[in-house]
């Protein structure tokens, strides 16, 4: 349960209610839901980062710390393992996908995609694939953005683009073009200042040190968050998550905002190509 899971407060009370629907027991169906109460209280009391292994973790130290039988921790831990599990198979492990400043700049090329955020989307892809066995009316709608810089009618244009190379990347990829909406929204829906600096504190992949040299230049990162696509799941709501790509090998090109290293962005097309 490595991935990464996020749904609002309402999704996860539908989740809740699957889950205690799987429990035979009505002992232990009200011991299962005093158990998901208590963790959905401790994950909403505050913002946290999208369910995963780390998360669980952090609930099971925060247990042992209230000095909690092990019976009791057992419990509750079999009860939030049985919510993730339903999370996992009523949704998909999604992540938002970054651009380098002012790409695709042409409606006539697929370039745009540097290699980390090409895999990103392989695996959104194989993942959707797998998705649509079970759930067949599924859609992926990809939703574009564009930094505040450039005029408006410009921005619209740029975040309809990065929208469109997504969903050509993920139909080369095998996923039924027939299953994938775009829209771009320019500057719209830009995220701001004290949202970037949460989505840093709450990075999973950082420590601590790495977090105040990531915020040692806020504006220059909250422009290159909002060069993305966000990625929502038709069936249930659920919204990629605004995980940034430190640790990856272009992180740098995705970063700059003046301009892009153009040999790390490649055509999805040719990518495919050296590796067949």
């Amino acid at each position: 349960m490595g991935e990464l899971i996020k749904y609002e407060l309402g999704q996860w009370e539908r989740l809740k209610s699957l889950a205690l629907d799987s429990v035979t027991s009505p002992h232990s169906k009200r011991a299962y839901e005093s158990a998901l109460n208590h963790f959905l209280s401790w994950y909403h009391s505050e913002s946290r980062p999208p369910v995963s292994k780390a998360v669980v973790n952090s609930y099971k130290a925060q247990l042992e710390r209230a000095h909690l039988s092990a019976s009791t921790i057992n419990v509750r831990l079999a009860a939030v393992r049985r919510l993730v599990s339903e999370a996992a198979d009523n949704g998909l492990a999604l992540n938002s996908v970054y651009f380098p400043t002012d790409v695709p700049r042409s409606i006539k090329t697929s370039k745009g995609l540097v290699l980390s955020q090409q895999t990103t989307l392989t695996s959104v892809a194989d993942a959707f694939k797998k998705y649509l066995e079970y759930h067949p009316d599924a859609h992926l709608i990809l939703i574009g953005h564009a930094d505040k810089r450039g005029e408006s009618g410009y921005n619209k244009a740029l975040s309809e683009r990065r929208a469109e190379v997504a969903r050509d990347f993920l139909i080369a990829q095998g996923v039924p073009a027939d299953h994938l909406e775009t829209e771009g929204r320019g500057e719209d829906q830009n995220l701001t200042d004290d949202q970037v600096t949460q989505l840093v504190d709450q990075n999973p992949e950082l420590a601590e040190a790495e977090r105040r040299k990531a915020l040692e230049k806020p504006y220059t990162l909250v422009l290159a968050n909002n060069r993305r696509v966000d990625i929502t799941l038709s069936t249930t709501g659920q919204e990629s998550s605004h995980q940034y790509p430190f640790k990856a090998e272009d992180f740098a090109t995705l970063v700059n905002r003046n301009g892009i290293n153009k040999e790390s962005v490649q055509m999805a097309a040719e990518k495919q190509k050296i590796e067949n």
